[in-house]
């Protein structure tokens, strides 16, 4: 005899199946136990978010996902295609849930970013990538005029406001 189980739930992972069988002579004669492992394909439940951040911050991107023997690769586009990142240089966690870009320049303004959710399970090698995030950077001020202009008062007397004036560009 064989037991077939149709649309099998994740919930039924790990559970031990055996046969009893039965006929006119005694004993029963019981089968060793088997455990059934419910392969989970890969799926992303929280996509990766847009960062926004100033240059030579530390930008971080996460993704949430479940999947059996689940592994991760984070992709990069600079504007030419998607390139998969190496634990280098200023990327950190690049085979995990989360990604940290340390050190980021101004010239990465407007790079994408997603991870291919994969699994090596027996059902499914099947990636799942469609969330993608825009990673931001925006100057550092700058003063472009650093030497203010002095100025003298009288003390108790009603003289005209001081003022200094500085042009700053964002």
């Amino acid at each position: 005899s064989t037991l077939s189980i149709s649309n099998t739930p994740s919930g039924l992972n790990g559970s031990l199946y055996r046969v009893i069988v039965t006929g006119l002579c005694s004993p029963p004669d019981t089968s060793l136990e088997g455990t059934l492992n419910v392969n989970i394909p890969p799926t992303i439940n929280t996509q990766p978010v847009d960062f926004t951040l100033c240059a030579t911050g530390t930008a971080t991107f996460t993704v949430g996902a479940v999947a059996t023997n689940i592994g991760y690769q984070w992709q990069e586009d600079k504007g030419s295609g998607w390139n998969n990142l190496s634990n280098a240089g200023i990327y950190s966690g690049v085979n995990g849930p989360t990604l940290t870009i340390t050190g980021v320049t101004s010239g990465m303004n407007g790079y994408k970013y997603r991870c291919v959710v994969s699994s090596t399970s027996a059902c499914t090698s099947t990636a799942n990538t469609n969330g993608l995030a825009t990673l931001t950077v925006t100057a550092q001020p700058t003063v472009s005029n650093p030497t203010p202009t002095s100025q003298s008062v009288c003390a108790n007397t009603a003289g005209a406001p001081i003022s200094v004036r500085h042009s700053v560009s964002i």
